[in-house]
C-alpha cells in the first residue's frame, strides 16, 4: 500500500496539469483522435429539423423502436435479456396492480398507504407516461401532484451534493401532498 501511494505521488508530481488543487482533474488525458471525436459529437448543430447523427439511438443498444400509439412508453429495453424480460413483465404487472390497505383478505395486494394519490401506479402514470391536468369537466385530477419543500441550511446543502438530494421535505407535510389516506390517517 505504501509503495502504491509513493508511485502515485511520483506520477502526480511529474506534470503540473495533474495538480491536486484542481477539483476538475482530468485523470486520463485524451489522445488527439479522442479529442477530435468528442469535439465532433458535442459541436452545436445549425439544423433542428432532424435528429443529430448521435441522437438517433440516444439510449444506444437499449433504444426502442418508435411507436406512435398509446403504448409508446410501455416497451422493455431493446437489448433486454430473455431472463430480464420476465423481471420487466413482473414489474409491469406490479405497476398496473390495484392495491388495498392492510390488513386485508387479499394478502398479495395489500400494501397501500398510509398516504397515496391513486391505488395503482398506472392510475397516475397512464400508459407509463406522465401525469396530466384535467382535460375537461368530466376528467379528474388524479395524476396531478404538488411537491413542496423548504430551504435547507449550508450543512444540508453539503449533504445534498454528496447524496444528490434536490430539496428537503416540509417538516409537516413531507415532500408531496397526497390526496388520499388509508382509514385512520389524514390526507
Amino acid at each position: 500500500m505504501l509503495m502504491l501511494a509513493t508511485l502515485s505521488t511520483v506520477a502526480l508530481s511529474k506534470d503540473d496539469e495533474w495538480s491536486l488543487g484542481d477539483p476538475h482533474l482530468n485523470v486520463i488525458p485524451r489522445t488527439k483522435a479522442e479529442a477530435l471525436r468528442v469535439s465532433d459529437i458535442t459541436k452545436i448543430t445549425n439544423n433542428f429539423l432532424k435528429p443529430q447523427r448521435f441522437e438517433k439511438r440516444s439510449a444506444g443498444a437499449a433504444t426502442v423502436r418508435v411507436l406512435d400509439t398509446t403504448n409508446a412508453f410501455s416497451q422493455p429495453s431493446n437489448n433486454i435479456s430473455f431472463e430480464n424480460r420476465l423481471n420487466f413483465s413482473v414489474g409491469n404487472g406490479l405497476f398496473r396492480k390495484i392495491w388495498v390497505s392492510s390488513p386485508s383478505s387479499t394478502l398479495a395486494s395489500d400494501g397501500l398507504g398510509p398516504l397515496y394519490n391513486a391505488r395503482s401506479c398506472q392510475r397516475c402514470h397512464i400508459k407509463d407516461g406522465r401525469g396530466h391536468p384535467p382535460e375537461g369537466p368530466k376528467d379528474n385530477s388524479i395524476s396531478m401532484l404538488l411537491k413542496i419543500s423548504v430551504p435547507g441550511s449550508l450543512e444540508d446543502a453539503k449533504i445534498e451534493i454528496r447524496n444528490y438530494i434536490t430539496s428537503l421535505p416540509d417538516p409537516v407535510y413531507g415532500a408531496q401532498l397526497q390526496d388520499f389516506a388509508v382509514q385512520g390517517h389524514a390526507s
